[in-house]
């Protein structure tokens, strides 16, 4: 499957238009040569939701919920398992903004609890191949 893009800069980007990069959008990206950084899309769903720290690996940029429901899309449009970033995304926000903070933080570590079992699955059973390399 292919690879999954994250806006590199915000410069001159509305918070609200920010969305993940794959499919149509990637190549697009690609060719306006503007920064992206690739990932693995479900290693970069695994990781964010275990460690409950829903934002850009390579820059530390708070991601958007645009940007976790679309990986949310990705892992499903790729058959992969749900991960459920949207949600986790939510439940963060609501930990810190919300009157419920506590079933938030605890459906957060539910979620957390959930991808970091999938991480060690992943990695003790990784994809033989890369097609979208050699399309």
């Amino acid at each position: 499957y292919e690879p999954f893009g994250l806006l590199g800069s915000t410069e001159g980007a509305e918070e609200l238009s920010f969305e993940g990069l794959w499919g149509s959008q990637a190549v697009a990206a690609f060719f306006s040569m503007k920064p992206v950084h690739w990932y693995d899309g479900k290693f970069l769903a695994c990781s964010v939701v275990s460690k409950g720290q829903l934002v850009d690996p390579l820059s530390m940029r708070p991601l958007v919920r645009e940007e976790c429901a679309s990986l949310d899309r990705y892992l499903q449009a790729n058959r992969l398992p749900a991960v459920h970033v949207e949600e986790a995304f939510k439940c963060a926000n609501a930990a810190l903004h919300d009157e419920q903070a506590s079933r938030a933080k605890e459906r957060l570590l539910a979620l957390g609890r959930d991808a970091a079992s999938m991480l060690r699955i992943f990695d003790e059973e990784p994809d033989s191949g890369s097609s979208w390399l050699e399309a």
